[in-house]
């Protein structure tokens, strides 16, 4: 009963999935994620007055909003073309800058956007087009963290992804870029050793991570239910019995509902 609800509910508020939206999503990634901080805010969890979201949206987009943002300036403003020694920090913010200015940010994006349609496909209120397919969910978690997971309206699972995804990104880059050193005599920079096993350890959990991601966007409903489950658990309660005698007796009954 719960997979025939579930399956026809999809075929009344989504449209047949076609790759078609997914292309979509994949030409409009760099634009969605360079405009995010502006249009997530405002287009997004203000239009349709989602609090919880904005609120959220504004403690975990800040930091790497910042890396962004400090990353990809002070770069180009203190260290490019000029002989100086670039720290690893500053190269890995720099890397990290343009991965949120071109892909990392569409996240949030989508989940601005999809967390109102999937709410009004929840209630009858029309038909969604560009939601429930499992293609898009795919790519979106493929190219930033917790994509997928946001469009399919699971915002824990979504930030969680986000967090973890850019964390491990941050800190594999900034292993694999050690610091280069300008050596003022010969005028060429050097790039010192790498610590591989680190650099490799975080690299690979960085891709288990994302597999898991993916496959989990691809394998999870869209949160299209509405209503209020009420699991009662267990209850205890008095009955009486008879016999075929017409005796009666008085005990308690258990009953268990799972």
């Amino acid at each position: 009963m719960d997979k025939l609800t579930y399956g026809g509910k999809k075929e009344i508020v989504f449209r047949k999935p076609a790759a078609l939206n997914t292309l979509y999503a994949l030409l409009l990634t760099g634009p969605a994620s360079a405009v995010m901080p502006l249009l997530a805010p405002t287009l997004g969890y203000y239009s349709s007055r989602d609090w919880t979201g904005l609120a959220l949206w504004t403690f975990s987009a800040t930091p790497y909003l910042y890396l962004e943002l400090n990353g990809i300036t002070n770069y180009y403003v203190n260290y490019y073309k000029k002989d100086k020694t670039v720290p690893r920090d500053v190269q890995a913010q720099l890397y990290f800058g343009w991965y949120m200015l071109c892909a990392g940010g569409s996240s949030l994006l989508v989940d601005s956007l999809a967390h109102s349609m999937l709410r009004k496909a929840a209630n009858f209120q029309g038909i969604q087009p560009y939601l429930g397919s499992a293609l898009t969910a795919g790519y979106l978690s493929l190219i930033a963290g917790g994509g997928g997971l946001f469009y399919r309206g699971h915002r824990l699972w979504g930030y969680l992804y986000f967090h973890a995804d850019n964390l491990l990104l941050y800190f594999t880059l900034r292993e694999f870029f050690p610091d280069k050193k300008y050596n003022s005599l010969t005028r060429t920079f050097s790039t010192g050793k790498i610590n591989r096993t680190r650099a490799y350890s975080l690299l690979s959990a960085a891709c288990a991570v994302k597999i898991a991601e993916v496959i989990h966007a691809v394998l999870v409903r869209d949160a299209i239910r509405n209503g209020v489950e009420i699991d009662e658990g267990y209850s205890i309660e008095p009955v009486i019995y008879a016999d075929e005698k017409a005796d009666t007796s008085l005990g308690l009954q258990y009953s268990y509902r799972w």
